[in-house]
């Protein structure tokens, strides 16, 4: 019976030297060497957020303090949180780390009185999506109502949802649905895209393209050759590759960020031909060179040489989604012809005779052409043109032609002064007729326009 005792007596003993070792090695400050209470876990609030970490949760449990405990960290899953703080034995704040990947996480603490652990506690949420836009193209002004398709919207407390437009904020932001938001688009410019976006608790967004239109013009700034500049005459001194917008109803004219530009952010002068679609804006360069301005990013991409005209385009227009224009040095001497700028190619359509002061234009349904003081249609299949018209007066020193809102436009050089007189004017013209009206004085150092959609 002494032997039963005694061995019955042992273990609890035993098991008390053993955590008193363990708490010895813990370091939890205990003198006497008794052995502290262990740590719990018992509750995390809130119990979710975003998958990039960052916010605050409050940890309940115990024995973050009792016995000096000292040291005590926490793993959310498996990543230390970015900052612990000790507000008493039974409450830890954390700054929760960021996560791989959204889903449900264990909390873990430990300290000199132990470890515990509670599983899948805590929830990361995804991130929002992005996926479409419709419409994904709006007015200069802003004020058209978009629609965005993704999710994160609604669910999964995401806070207030914010739209940007680059860096313009939209308004009256409405969460239809977890998938569904409508917004309000700010005003923009035409000739630079906006990348659109959504941020909210949860995370940011992908960004998609939107682009603005108007029924405006674009007009483009030509390094001056052959003389002195004149001093400027109306609203704009232009830079060479510079862009502008123009509202020919309101007789406004203000600058855009867009900007043709060559290597190392050099000027690039645009000439006479310059035509806009969805990709950006097409011009002729100095020296008859094929670049275009793109609307993702802002940089120019020079196209030439294309196979089959060497170098000297002279005019150019979309129509019905296809590029055309005028080479003047090519294989069979100097053509109108189709463009593809992918391929980098010029492929003739008909002869013209005359040179060399050529512009193309298009309202969609028919192509116009010009050529020094003549104006006709032009088919855009065999090259042939229809009746002729002799233009005068400020349309015979026409610089460039486009249409806006139904409209034809012609940007027009002074009729006085010498080779420095670059003042440029605006003018509608009739292609029925050739008669042209004064619409505004555009200013100085401008040598194209197009449409600006």
């Amino acid at each position: 019976m002494q032997v039963a005792l005694r061995t019955s007596m042992q273990r609890p003993l035993l098991l008390l030297a053993a955590l008193g070792s363990f708490a010895a090695c813990g370091g939890n400050g205990d003198d006497d060497g008794e052995v502290g209470d262990f740590v719990t876990v018992t509750a995390v609030t809130p119990a979710r957020g975003p998958i990039a970490g960052g916010n605050l949760v409050t940890v309940t449990g115990s024995g973050f303090t009792l016995g000096g405990a000292e040291r005590n960290q926490v793993l959310v899953g498996g990543a230390l949180a970015d900052a612990v703080s000790v507000l008493s034995d039974t409450t830890i704040e954390i700054l929760v780390p960021s996560a791989a990947e959204a889903g449900d996480v264990g909390i873990t603490i430990f300290n000199g009185n132990g470890t515990a652990a509670l599983g899948n506690v805590y929830s990361y949420n995804p991130q929002p999506t992005l996926t479409a836009l419709a419409p994904d193209v709006g007015d200069i002004q802003g004020g058209d109502t978009i629609t965005l398709t993704g999710s994160g919207f609604a669910d999964l407390e995401p806070g207030t949802n914010r739209v940007f437009f680059g860096d313009a904020e939209a308004s009256d932001i409405t969460a239809n649905s977890d998938t569904s938001l409508t917004v309000v688009a700010p005003a923009g410019q035409v000739g630079r895209a906006s990348q659109l976006r959504v941020e909210n608790e949860n995370g940011e967004t992908g960004p998609l393209e939107y682009r603005y239109q108007s029924d405006g013009l674009l007009a483009f700034g030509y390094e001056q050759r052959g003389g002195p500049v004149a001093s400027a005459t109306g609203p704009v001194t232009a830079r060479p590759g510079e862009v502008f917008h123009i509202d020919p109803i309101s007789q406004t004219m203000e600058p855009t960020e867009a900007r043709f530009r060559g290597p190392d952010d050099s000027e690039v002068t645009v000439c006479r031909g310059a035509a806009f679609d969805e990709s950006g804006i097409y011009a002729r360069l100095r020296d008859g060179v094929l670049g275009r301005l793109n609307f993702d990013d802002g940089t120019t991409d020079v196209l030439s040489p294309l196979a089959g005209c060497n170098n000297r385009l002279h005019a150019l227009t979309v129509h019905q989604g296809e590029l055309f224009g005028f080479c003047r040095d090519n294989d069979a001497g100097q053509d109108f012809g189709r463009i593809d700028p992918v391929a980098r190619t010029f492929t003739p359509i008909g002869a013209l005779d005359e040179c060399c002061q050529i512009n193309l234009v298009s309202d969609g349904t028919t192509m116009y052409l010009r050529v020094n003081s003549q104006f006709s249609s032009i088919n855009p299949l065999t090259g042939v043109r229809g009746p002729i018209l002799n233009l005068t007066g400020a349309a015979s020193n026409m610089r460039g032609m486009a249409f806006a809102g139904g409209q034809l436009y012609i940007l027009s050089t002074s009729l006085s002064g010498g080779p420095g007189s670059t003042s440029t004017f605006l003018y509608t013209l009739d292609p029925n007729t050739g008669a042209s009206d004064f619409v505004m004085t555009l200013g100085t150092g401008l040598r194209a326009i197009s449409s600006a959609k």
